[in-house]
């Protein structure tokens, strides 16, 4: 069939439908013109809905900020010093670290990487007590039998991990070991001391291994 055909073209103008020429131009054309009166339309939409808020006085900047809660800053140094310290402890490479917080000490002691057992000791109670002079410590397996004894009234708690009873054992008494350490160095000490263990064959660790490990600890203090 010859002669000019007609096309329906989508416009948004009010729901009507444009009736044309089929021709790839005319249809561009009218497409063109109908999507701007579409753009134009939300545009005004926009700002009208933007003047609206804006004469409420409605942020969501506000909004963030007063929902957000109060922290109490306190100053504190930074960043926290720290030190390490790696060396040989029954016949495993050992790396202890040392990061002093403001209201923390954090001792890690880690074979092969690892860090299974937390244990937490606090300070305050025993360096308050001017009756517990605390004792003296030795690396060296030759001392006193008692040499590595900690303080009667220090406390640990297992924090994380320690499911067997031998290695809990092991981790607490080696926490109050070192936290005797750091009252004999600084009696005045209260911070809580946080210590992460992370020792292969933790239950069966003689006295030369465990005076290893409290001697590469010392070494960090």
């Amino acid at each position: 069939m010859d002669g000019p055909r007609l096309s329906l073209v989508p416009i948004c103008n009010g729901g009507r439908r444009a009736v044309g020429p089929s021709s790839y131009s005319d249809y561009d054309k009218l497409w063109t013109l109908e999507r701007r009166l579409f753009l134009t339309q939300i545009n005004v939409l926009f700002e009208a809905l933007e003047s609206r808020v804006r004469s409420t006085g409605f942020s969501p900047f506000n909004m963030a900020t007063a929902a957000s809660p109060a922290y109490d800053v306190q100053p504190a140094p930074f960043p926290a010093t720290s030190k390490n310290k790696s060396g040989v402890a029954n016949g495993r490479l050992t790396a202890i670290s040392l990061i002093s917080f403001s209201d923390k000490l954090l001792i890690t002691i880690s074979q092969s990487g690892k860090l299974a057992h937390w244990v937490h000791v606090p300070l305050a109670i025993a360096s308050s007590d001017p009756m517990n002079p605390g004792l003296s410590f030795s690396n060296s397996s030759t001392g006193p039998e008692n040499d590595l004894l900690p303080r009667s009234d220090l406390t640990a708690t297992t924090v994380f991990g320690g499911t067997k009873r031998e290695e809990e054992i092991i981790g607490q008494t080696l926490a109050t070991t070192v936290a005797s350490a750091v009252l004999m160095k600084r009696p005045s000490e209260e911070r809580l001391l946080v210590v992460g263990l992370g020792l292969e064959e933790a239950s069966g660790m003689g006295r030369v291994a465990f005076e290893e490990v409290v001697g590469l600890v010392l070494d960090c203090l």
